[in-house]
């Protein structure tokens, strides 16, 4: 591990500053620590903030960056305002990354930054990520995939340094919980993520709800948590409380969690 630590930091040595992409999750605050090491007060955090994000992400993205010690930044991103994500094809999260990193760009610019940066890891790469093509295009580097880093290192790597996130599950935007073809509108983001809190308060990580038009929920869980979603008491509060969120069809999938699983 000591390797592959020494192999991140010196992959910052061609780089005067860097503007680091960062969500406040695993990848980007090992990202973001590595640069805080390589080079002082010259790296420099910038959050993307809008509706499809998930509840107490913004706040956890300050209190890591502070945990870090790197200067934070914050911006409101406005996909919300572009009809081509609203539409939510197969391009939604290209045009999503390409709003957002082309704002890092513009900012990179006006304060002098030699480069953005990005989490992407090793493993993102074998996945469907049509958000990368938009990094290449803008020159946004990525040095974990670049140096073959995956998920399981950078986690490793985060436990080393004593980051509280070390083993904090991804947390992608709440749009990837509708599928592709389904208009994205805020008020249903919401209602996903409030079902979602739901879920959380019985102590069950990693967790989905997707839906299927405005009104079927379905819940992903690790398999071995699904029993305790069918418990009396559990099932009964369950149902009011989607009830109550206006899903009516509530569904667990028997498959279990899959990250990315509206992609198969």
């Amino acid at each position: 591990m000591d390797q592959i630590e020494d192999r991140l930091i010196s992959w910052f040595k061609p780089f005067d500053s860097v503007l680091v992409a960062f969500s406040g999750g695993l990848d980007s605050s090992v990202v973001a620590k590595a640069a805080r090491i390589a080079l002082g007060s010259k790296a420099v955090a910038m959050t993307a903030w809008s509706p499809s994000s998930c509840e107490g992400e913004k706040e956890d993205a300050v209190k890591t960056a502070q945990e870090i010690d790197i200067r934070h930044l914050m911006v409101e991103s406005d996909e919300f305002e572009d009809p081509q994500y609203l539409r939510n094809d197969k391009d939604r999260c290209y045009v999503c990354k390409r709003i957002r990193f082309s704002a890092m760009v513009r900012v990179a610019k006006e304060q002098n930054f030699q480069v953005v940066l990005d989490g992407a890891n090793a493993d993102d790469r074998l996945d469907f990520r049509p958000g990368q093509r938009a990094a290449e295009e803008l020159g946004v580097r990525s040095p974990l995939a670049e140096l073959g880093i995956t998920k399981a290192a950078a986690r490793e790597l985060a436990k080393n340094w004593n980051l509280s996130i070390w083993n904090k599950p991804a947390a992608p935007c709440l749009s990837t919980r509708v599928p592709y073809d389904q208009p994205l509108t805020e008020p249903l983001l919401r209602r996903i993520d409030a079902a979602e809190t739901v879920l959380k308060t019985l102590g069950i990580m990693p967790l989905r709800v997707r839906v299927q038009g405005e009104t079927a929920a379905r819940i992903e869980v690790p398999v071995d948590q699904i029993r305790k979603l069918l418990e009396p008491l559990v099932r009964e509060d369950l149902i009011k409380k989607f009830q109550s969120l206006e899903f009516r069809t509530i569904s667990v999938d028997l498959q279990g969690f899959r990250s990315g699983s509206l992609n198969e």
